[in-house]
Order: C-alpha cells, then sequence, then structure tokens
C-alpha cells in the first residue's frame, strides 16, 4: 500500500502540475538536501538488491526495498509536500526538482522490484512511460539498475539518518510519557 500510495501521489501531482521529464537531467547538485539524500539512499539500495540477486538471497533485497519504500513515503514525500503542490513562479525549479527526484526514485523502485512483482511493477510502469519519449514497452524491457557513485552524498546520508534516529527517539520518549 505504501508503494501504491507514493506512487499515486506523484501520478496525482504531475498530472496536475503537466509535469514532464526534463531533457537534461538536474545535475545531482543542483538538488536539495531532501532530494540528494533519497537518491543516494537510491543509490545504496540499488547496490543491496544486485548483491542481494547475485548471492540469491531475495529477501535481503526485499528487505531493503521495504525499507526504502518507507523512508521515500514517510520522510521525503512528507516533509516535500508542499514542493508538489501548485507551483508558483518562485518555486518552479525546486518544485522540478522535486517531481524529477520523486520520479528517479519510482522509476528505480519499479525496475528493482519487477523481477518480485512483475505485474503491479507493470501497471505502474505502463502509466508512469506515458511521460517518456523513448521508453520501453514494457518494464522487464529495461536494463536492471546500475550503481551511480555520481549521485550520492554519504555524509549527507549519515546526517539524515541521525535526524531520523534521534526524531524517533523523541517521538518514543513522548509515546512512553504519555503513558506515564
Amino acid at each position: 500500500n505504501t508503494l501504491w500510495n507514493t506512487y499515486a501521489f506523484f501520478v496525482n501531482y504531475a498530472r496536475l502540475a503537466d509535469w514532464r521529464p526534463s531533457e537534461n537531467r538536474p545535475a545531482f547538485a543542483e538538488h536539495g538536501d531532501f532530494d540528494r539524500w533519497i537518491i543516494t539512499e537510491l543509490q545504496e539500495l540499488i547496490q543491496v538488491c544486485e548483491e542481494g540477486f547475485q548471492s540469491l538471497d531475495i529477501r535481503r533485497a526485499a528487505v531493503a526495498i521495504e525499507g526504502y519504500v518507507e523512508r521515500l513515503s514517510n520522510w521525503y514525500v512528507r516533509h516535500n509536500r508542499r514542493r508538489f503542490w501548485k507551483v508558483d513562479a518562485d518555486r518552479q525549479e525546486d518544485s522540478a526538482n522535486a517531481f524529477e527526484t520523486l520520479f528517479e526514485c519510482l522509476m528505480g523502485l519499479l525496475g528493482l522490484l519487477a523481477p518480485m512483482l512483475p505485474f503491479l511493477t507493470e501497471k505502474m510502469f505502463q502509466n508512469l512511460k506515458s511521460v517518456l519519449s523513448d521508453a520501453p514497452v514494457s518494464v522487464h524491457h529495461l536494463s536492471y539498475p546500475e550503481v551511480d557513485r555520481s549521485r550520492t552524498d554519504l555524509a549527507l546520508a549519515d546526517q539524515m539518518r541521525a535526524v531520523m534516529r534521534i526524531t524517533s527517539l523523541a517521538l518514543s520518549a513522548v509515546a512512553v510519557g504519555a503513558l506515564a
């Protein structure tokens, strides 16, 4: 459900904004911190999945994908929701970067998930490919995603993990305090 809801969120807002992917993908450094973080997480996920499939440990890949989808939905989308809403002239570039980033993440996920969830990924791909000019006929015709180290910021990813951990601990403390 989380993957489908994230996908539906993207599709709905991309249609409202009449968004199309840029012919020239923005440079990694041009993205904001949240964008660079989730793209870095995607690159790390690709590596984990590749290692999992090569060692025939499909469970490892599936668990890593599940965690990534949670971070994509509950951290990236939740904290960047306003960037997808109706775009004004002042925020046009930032909004375009948000759409580019979420699209890249969803397409990466579809490529990783296609061997495990062939019908669901095909359904999602058929809808997403409508914005691409040179898309293959099927998600199963895509090359398996490969790690792109030029699209990583490991220091930022470590900082974000620390923020997520602190937030989790703070929420736990609040919950325990509410029970006391």
